[in-house]
């Protein structure tokens, strides 16, 4: 879904969203954002998309590598990777395409994400076609830990978390933000990292705090090199 022109001067953001969303999440940008770049938006494999052979990351990676080398070639690319599909933005950081990286309440430590977890093991029984999508992904102990992406960031990443605290569990009647303390602690330490926390919002930015994302989005792509 989304737009692209001739013109290779326009910037283009690429959006990869997150899973369990509609099939229409953030259409809006292609819009709101028609003034500042070319916008394409993309779900996960599996999620209101065909599947691949496997969801593990690194196929999900390759398909994802396969779009900007094939359609985005010479194009000036900032990525939008929301939630899970922030896993799959940071695995594309050092494609020659990708100057600017935009994550949107990314989490990395799946076994101390125990509102994921809980979400998970709520909506997917075990031996489901869905089950087995999550645990390709997160291991079938929900217990992956993807810090070692953060090892090749682009010169510029922009980190939006929401402001109310993952920990301590709790009953999940509102779902918080899935970016832990540790590691909002690590993207703070990071170079050319600037991390924004969004008041009131949990994980759902979009629509919890859409000023302050869209507010990021703009400033991205204003300043892409």
């Amino acid at each position: 879904m989304g737009r692209i022109s001739d013109d290779p001067a326009r910037p283009v953001l690429l959006v990869i969203r997150g899973v369990l969303l509609p099939a229409d999440h953030m259409g809006g940008l292609v819009d709101d954002l028609a003034d500042e770049a070319d916008v394409l938006l993309a779900h996960l494999p599996g999620m209101h998309s065909p599947t691949l052979v496997s969801t593990d990351l690194a196929t999900m990676t390759a398909a994802f590598r396969e779009v900007l080398d094939t359609q985005l070639a010479g194009r000036r690319v900032v990525l939008f990777g929301m939630s899970a599909g922030g896993l799959v933005a940071l695995g594309l950081a050092k494609a020659a395409q990708v100057k600017t990286l935009v994550l949107l309440d990314p989490f990395l430590r799946v076994e101390d994400c125990w509102a994921l977890r809980e979400l998970i093991v709520d909506g997917a029984r075990p031996g489901s076609v869905l089950r087995a999508w999550f645990d390709a992904l997160f291991g079938e102990r929900l217990a992956r830990d993807f810090r070692h992406l953060m090892s090749e960031l682009p010169e510029r990443t922009f980190v939006v978390v929401g402001e109310m605290p993952l920990e301590p569990p709790r009953p999940l009647t509102r779902l918080p933000s899935l970016t832990s303390e540790d590691e909002r602690a690590l993207w703070r330490a990071a170079p050319g990292v600037e991390l924004t926390v969004c008041a009131g919002a949990g994980h759902d930015i979009p629509r919890q705090a859409p000023s302050e994302m869209m507010a990021v989005l703009r400033t991205a792509l204003a300043t892409v090199p």
